[in-house]
């Protein structure tokens, strides 16, 4: 299959054209069939990534979109990738390019939503308000297009571990920005941190164990320069560990990034979004698919009877029987807000048997 996969790339070379290029992938893959197994065409990616001399140049090098992304087609106008997901899910976003994707082996939750701008804070910041359009599911063999843009902002939960998800995307649209859009009304311009900006950071870490104090003047000068978007961009990368900082330089940018911004209403809906999600259940532990999207449900308020359509239910009695199952999942609950947490899950399991 992974030659089929190249080859729906070339075969829409001949027809490109950017403007229309969201139906035009979308019928390339609806017209795209999955021909084997998934262990089969695990085997055959091994094979192919073992063996091929060169490979296309890679759309997402890391592990920061797919579990991995692999590129398998690139012509500098469009790509064709399979992203592997395991436990990651999206955050809510629009694009920065136009396309479609089609679930190719698993299942998964995909929500649109619309971004109203409320007010503009700067160019690459909005206070923005988000209202869920839709809900479905999406099964091995769905698609849908990417538009581009505000035209189309949503969220993918992914449902069965791993899910496989086909993208055919372009490469070159430098006229869009990639928006990421946080419950507590933050929208944002993510920002590709440059190599010299990684540079810059792991720089300031050698200077720090040389000379702190030029250290620190250093790190001021360096993020007194950086757009509001490139500084959360830092912030999520330090948070996460991906420079392989030590602790304490972590810990110092962190904070120095706190005492620059923390005045600014920007600054904070972004930290109140993360603060607000150390209440959620941890639903990426969850142990089947069905208990992950409960929890999704529980952790933004999902009515019942939504829930119960997505899971395809007709009675309460079995969301009851599932709600019973989520407690018992215990790498779902964070230690600290355990209490809460248990208690939100007892309130609605109450509320269904009142129903």
């Amino acid at each position: 299959m992974v030659d089929s996969l190249i080859k729906l790339g070339k075969d829409l070379e001949p027809s490109w054209d950017r403007e229309s290029f969201p139906q035009q992938a979308l019928k390339a893959l609806n017209n795209f069939k999955v021909t084997c197994s998934l262990e089969t065409f695990e085997e055959q990616v091994a094979q192919w990534t073992l063996n091929v001399l060169k490979l296309p140049k890679q759309i997402n090098l890391y592990n920061t979109f797919g579990e991995p992304p692999i590129t398998f087609f690139h012509n500098g106008k469009f790509a064709v990738d399979v992203y592997f997901w395991r436990k990651n899910d999206t955050n809510i976003h629009s694009h920065a390019f136009r396309g479609a994707f089609k679930v190719i082996y698993g299942k998964s939750l995909h929500e649109v939503f619309h971004v109203e701008t409320l007010e503009k804070f700067k160019s690459d910041m909005l206070n923005s308000k988000l209202t869920c359009l839709s809900t479905q599911i999406l099964t091995a063999g769905d698609s849908q297009r990417i538009l581009p843009g505000m035209e189309l902002t949503h969220r993918v939960v992914h449902l069965e571990n791993p899910t496989l998800t086909l993208c055919i995307r372009t490469v070159e649209d430098t006229q869009l920005n990639q928006w990421h859009h946080l419950s507590s009304g933050l929208s944002y311009t993510k920002y590709n941190l440059k190599e010299v900006n990684v540079k810059q950071i792991l720089y300031f870490q050698y200077m720090y164990h040389s000379n702190s104090l030029t250290a620190l003047k250093y790190l001021n000068e360096l993020l007194t320069r950086m757009e509001a978007s490139a500084t959360l961009s830092l912030y999520e990368s330090v948070f996460a560990n991906e420079f392989g900082l030590d602790p304490v330089v972590s810990d110092i940018i962190i904070e120095h990034i706190n005492n620059l911004c923390h005045e600014e209403l920007w600054f904070q809906k972004f930290i109140n979004h993360y603060d607000d999600l150390a209440y959620h259940l941890m639903e990426f532990n969850a142990s089947s698919g069905d208990l992950k999207l409960l929890a999704h449900g529980l952790n933004f308020n999902f009515s019942a009877e939504s829930i119960k359509n997505l899971l395809g239910y007709t009675e309460n009695q079995e969301l009851q029987q599932l709600t019973s199952k989520l407690l018992e999942e215990q790498t779902i609950f964070n230690d600290e807000y355990y209490g809460d947490q248990v208690q939100k899950i007892n309130g609605f399991m109450y509320k269904l048997g009142d129903n």
